[in-house]
């Protein structure tokens, strides 16, 4: 005669992996979440205008960064005191994405002009999107994988 085996609750098999899949998501949502308040924060307080490109920078030296194969367009702002000063945008790519002349909207704070950023979704929601999406992917996942095992 065969036994059958046991039983085991489906809950139980699969809380440890819900609960897994929830601080997986969890925690690239409050990165998220914290990235897409200060760049709110920043915008709130942030200087809006809109300006030329005027050349390349290939090695983000002028944002303090070190060398790369990343292009940063050079705009030209003025700072605090009204002097106009060259600096570099926040989003480089392998490419030239605008054309020399061409003019762009950014952000910056007149009193810290090395946090330029492009006014648009790279230069400002870009990060928060990209821990907040993966994050919210596998927080849905878990509440699935849990619903899934209560029916």
């Amino acid at each position: 005669m065969q036994t059958k085996p046991p039983k085991i609750n489906p809950i139980l098999f699969s809380l440890p992996g819900v609960l897994f899949l929830l601080i997986v998501g969890l925690v690239p949502i409050k990165f998220g979440y914290d990235y897409y308040r200060k760049a709110q924060h920043f915008m709130v307080h942030a200087v809006q205008i809109k300006t030329a490109v005027i050349r390349y920078d290939f090695n983000q030296a002028c944002r303090g960064g070190s060398a790369s194969e990343s292009r940063f367009p050079v705009v030209r702002v003025p700072d605090a005191n009204g002097n106009i000063q060259e600096v570099c945008t926040n989003v480089g790519s392998s490419h030239e994405s605008y054309q020399r002349g061409e003019i762009i909207p950014v952000a910056y704070d007149p009193h810290n002009l090395t946090d330029l950023r492009e006014n648009n979704f790279w230069g400002l929601w870009f990060l928060p999107a990209l821990f907040f999406f993966p994050g919210l992917a596998f927080v849905l996942l878990a509440i699935f994988r849990l619903i899934q095992a209560l029916l």
